[in-house]
């Protein structure tokens, strides 16, 4: 597993990830195979992201949004 903590383009249909962009490539999400919501406290504000572990055709990745905002947050091998 790689900790990557990246910003992500995400192509979404009905609140679901269908694909991402990331350095230039184009993952297709194969199935969604876990999410949840976290709830932190970040600095003097709190911040909710919502989790996705997907299965892509490159591999499994987990991506969180926070408001507008994706980030590839882990690969793994």
């Amino acid at each position: 597993m790689k900790i990557i903590r990246a910003p992500v383009e995400v192509d979404v249909k009905k609140g679901w990830p269908i694909s991402i962009r990331w350095q230039n490539r184009r993952w297709s999400v194969t199935q969604v195979s876990d999410w949840w919501v976290a709830r932190e406290r970040w600095w003097s504000r709190e911040e909710e992201r919502v989790y996705f572990r997907l299965v892509t055709d490159r591999g499994v990745v987990e991506v969180y949004r926070s408001g507008d905002d994706w980030t590839l947050a882990r690969l793994f091998d």
